[in-house]
């Protein structure tokens, strides 16, 4: 029995010691043997990037790790792990970028020569076209030029006509100063390639506040539940804004002791599409308006902008068909023009925040030609009756602007 027990430890032994040479076996580092760059000669041009590999030898080496370095980092700079090699300017000297393995420090080297890839043309996204601009907002026009390797991508505008809208120089973005026409230029400072667009400067708004909102100016009326709101309601119905004075944290309702009005915060489902400048809102249930009186001059053409939005007070109620926005005798009494509201039922959406109430979003945007010859036209959004048992939706116009066009 105690010969079968020394054969039983001897055997243990024996397998123990063979997986430990085994394990020795699996572990066995292969050490790196060399190091080489796998192009033949390195040329980059100022402004792009790109990564360079290290060939390690043997091809199962344990650790493959390398360094990267750049003997004028400040003409040409490359990442010390990963190799992006970033070329940042034509230069004549001698910059020689090398690889180095961690394991063994065997290296490699090339000598990098920057070239320039001359600039073969501009393409304006705008160019052709007759671009409206408004004087309260710049616009910025986009141009790229050709080819995309190019070192030398500097651009210079211009504009024909400085007293009705300047371009800067460099950037690109465009001011209005004043009703008008003006030719706008760009060109590419290598090779001279050229594009242009045409502007066309609309007036500042004849609507003295876009959303009516200014009860102290005589020139607008509010009538009964309309609700001026500014930029700062809506910013409070997105969920990762925090509420500030005067705000109900739960319910998002700003009250009287936020200096601008009392309301139940029926307005989230607009937040996130209205631009916000300047905008009122008619409360749901109720028939109201509000209207400006706008001085014209005749014959001349308008461009009218507003966007309107409707919510359902319920699901079986229906949205506003058929109604205009008004252009009526300083008293009411005549008509003189109505503009559509445009309604397209296959753009309604529901709005999950509010109680999953359907809403719709649409805006007006219409050339109208002052062939009357009035002079003073009174403006006016209705929020028309429903016959019971459906009420009036709520209603919100925003940026209502009437401008006239140069001749």
């Amino acid at each position: 029995m105690k010969k079968y027990a020394y054969f039983l430890i001897a055997a243990v032994i024996l397998l123990t010691a063979q997986c430990k040479d085994d394990n020795n076996e699996n572990e066995k580092v292969i050490p790196v043997t060399g190091v080489s760059l796998d192009k033949s000669e390195l040329r980059a041009s100022p402004g792009l990037r790109k990564i360079l590999e290290a060939v390690i030898t043997p091809e199962d080496a344990t650790n493959k790790a390398v360094a990267w370095s750049s003997s004028h980092p400040a003409l040409a700079s490359i990442d010390a792990s990963t190799g992006e090699l970033h070329a940042l300017s034509l230069t004549s000297e001698v910059i020689t970028i090398t690889v180095r393995t961690v394991d063994g420090g065997f290296t490699d080297s090339r000598t990098l020569t920057v070239v320039n890839v001359p600039v073969t043309g501009i393409k304006l996204d705008e160019e052709g076209e007759l671009l409206s601009v408004k004087p309260e907002y710049p616009l910025a026009l986009h141009a790229t030029v050709l080819s995309g390797a190019a070192a030398n991508k500097n651009l210079i505008w211009s504009s024909s006509n400085t007293s009705v809208a300047t371009v800067h120089p460099s950037t690109g973005v465009v001011t209005g100063i004043s009703a008008g026409f003006a030719d706008l230029r760009v060109e590419t400072e290598e090779g001279g390639f050229a594009a242009a667009c045409r502007v066309m400067v609309l007036s500042p708004n004849l609507l003295k506040n876009g959303s009516f909102e200014a009860p102290d100016d005589e020139s607008a009326v509010l009538q009964d539940w309309v609700t001026p709101v500014p930029r700062e309601w809506f910013d409070e119905y997105y969920a990762d804004n925090p509420p500030i004075a005067g705000i109900n944290s739960a319910n998002r309702v700003r009250t009287n002791d936020a200096g601008f009005f009392e309301g139940n915060g029926a307005g989230r489902f607009f937040a996130s599409i209205v631009d916000g400048k300047y905008c009122a809102r008619i409360m749901a249930g109720n028939t109201s308006g509000m209207y400006q009186i706008v001085q014209l001059a005749p014959g001349k053409k308008y461009v009218v902008n507003a966007t309107v939005g409707y919510r359902r007070n319920d699901n079986n109620a229906s949205f506003k068909l058929d109604e205009t926005l008004k252009f009526l005798s300083p008293d009411g009494t005549e008509v003189y023009h109505l503009i559509p509201i445009p309604v397209n039922l296959n753009e309604v959406y529901t709005d999950e925040t509010n109680g999953a109430r359907p809403v719709l979003v649409t805006k007006i945007d219409e050339v109208w030609e002052n062939t009357l010859g009035v002079t003073e036209v009174r403006v006016q959004f209705d929020n028309r009756n429903y016959a019971a048992p459906d009420a009036p939706p709520l209603m919100l116009v925003d940026a209502c602007e009437i401008r006239e066009m140069p001749e």
